[in-house]
């Protein structure tokens, strides 16, 4: 697992003002082969690691008002609903998987544990991200000017 910082420079779209602020992400690696020692297997995955996170802090933006004028750019909204619909979508995976497994249990009578368990977990895990989005979006990050 690698992690970076890099200072996102930003032309406010709304007011013309650029605006900076600090990004962070985190990368994971992986590497496995029965061909290479587990040294070297850790070394390569640091490199896919490092690769993979040189490439989030290259694309990736966070969504950071302008702190004149209050706009975001519309990368930023993209952004935005990308999240929201991800989470929206884990939410309502979790809740199709239910609701097809008390279908299920009605006709069959019988309650499938698996598919319980990965509904309630889709469902949670939506939930988690739907509420920090939310929090983002009622409480953005603070840029520098």
């Amino acid at each position: 697992m690698v992690s970076g910082t890099v200072i996102k420079q930003v032309h406010c779209e709304g007011c013309g003002r650029p605006y900076e602020y600090e990004m962070r992400r985190v990368a994971i690696g992986n590497f496995s082969s029965a061909d290479v020692t587990r040294e070297e297997a850790g070394r390569r995955a640091t490199q896919i690691g490092n690769e993979k996170l040189k490439v989030l802090l290259e694309t990736n933006c966070d969504v950071v008002p302008c702190p004149m004028c209050g706009a975001i750019t519309s990368k930023m909204k993209a952004e935005r609903r990308h999240a929201f619909l991800v989470s929206l979508g884990a939410l309502g995976m979790g809740i199709a998987i239910l609701l097809l497994n008390f279908v299920l249990c009605l006709l069959f009578g019988k309650i499938l544990v698996v598919a319980t368990i990965l509904g309630a977990v889709c469902f949670f895990i939506g939930l988690l991200l739907f509420i920090i989005k939310s929090k983002e979006f009622f409480f953005p990050k603070r840029a520098k000017i």
